[in-house]
């Protein structure tokens, strides 16, 4: 028979203790980690999420610093108790695509120095705000030439965009309509007598995209 130990950093094991020709292993579990980000999707209306890490049982050496974000930030890091941590996660602006927030492997203990496994949880987010081109199919008018077809062109599809929404400099606009979800069509016909530039704008806020992002002004 013989005593002694298998330790690292932390002790883990202890042989001190035998029965008969057996000795008693202590905790060799690793704990783990689930990490959940509550909404769905965050886009421009809901830009937030309340995030919560559940631990398998009471750990040590767990803070932010631990957990890897990607698409956003994480802030109000709280320890509600020994095996449950909350925080908010905020979705960058301008951003469409998939937001991760991830726990390191290795990065806490349980209270008798098993080191964690790693998790990770993910969310779709689209805070990308639509954008418009207008175009002029004609660069120059005239007397003899007063007219031009004008096309509106979104960066995808859009709601809430009408022609009383466009405001117009040097002329007239006409002939609204609607060819696909994406791009509209009209007529501008300039002012007589009118030498200047004549001009369409297009105001932020006034139409958005189906996750509720607000659109971009142009001109």
């Amino acid at each position: 028979d013989a005593s002694g130990g298998v330790t690292n950093n932390h002790a883990q094991v202890s042989t001190d203790d035998f029965v008969g020709d057996y000795f008693v292993v202590g905790d060799l579990t690793k704990p783990d980690v689930t990490v959940t980000i509550v909404a769905a999707t965050l886009d421009d209306s809901s830009p937030t999420s309340a995030v919560t890490f559940e631990f398998s049982e009471d750990v040590e050496d767990f803070d932010a610093a631990d957990v890897v974000v990607v698409g956003g930030t994480l802030s109000d890091f709280t320890v509600v108790d020994g095996n449950s941590v909350t925080a908010t996660y905020t979705a960058d602006d301008g951003l469409e695509g998939t937001g991760t927030v991830s726990v390191l492997a290795r990065s806490y203990y349980d209270l008798i120095g098993n080191n964690g496994k790693g998790s990770s949880d993910s969310v779709e987010i689209d805070r990308l705000n639509p954008t418009v081109e207008i175009t002029f199919l004609d660069s120059v008018l005239s007397p003899t030439n007063r007219s031009s077809d004008v096309t509106f062109v979104f960066s995808e599809d859009v709601t809430g965009f009408e022609f009383s929404e466009v405001s117009v400099t040097g002329g007239a606009l006409t002939g609204f309509q609607m060819v696909t979800a994406t791009t509209y069509r009209a007529t501008f016909t300039a002012d007589v007598d009118l030498e200047t530039n004549g001009e369409l704008t297009i105001a932020t806020g006034t139409y958005m995209d189906a996750a509720g992002n607000i659109g971009d002004a142009a001109s």
